[in-house]
């Protein structure tokens, strides 16, 4: 019998940089198991946007009580204080409206 398996790893590197491996058994068996993977993680990393966007409300909230109330301007200030965006790197408008949105704060 040969081995028509392969060893891919695919990467997702919002969660928590680890490799996700799937193994499809089945020769002739349908790919269902990948969306389902796929479906699952995309979850996991909706869920772990939410998890940090509530995380860093109380943050942006003082930032906003300290009268920084533009999406620019908060993001010129998460990255003065060196809070490392969702993907590490800097702060943009739209990462901020994103993080609001996420929470239900999107004012």
């Amino acid at each position: 019998m040969s081995d028509d398996s392969t060893t891919q790893c695919l990467l997702f590197p919002d969660i928590f940089r680890k490799s996700v491996v799937a193994q499809f058994d089945q020769r002739k068996g349908s790919s269902d198991g990948g969306a389902v993977l796929l479906k699952a993680s995309a979850q996991v990393r909706a869920r772990l946007a939410q998890e940090r966007a509530a995380d860093l409300m109380p943050l942006i909230e003082e930032i906003r009580q300290q009268g920084v109330t533009s999406l620019r301007a908060i993001a010129v200030e998460l990255n003065r204080r060196s809070i490392p965006a969702t993907r590490g790197g800097e702060w943009t408008a739209v990462q901020v409206q994103r993080t609001l949105i996420a929470v239900g704060s999107d004012k």
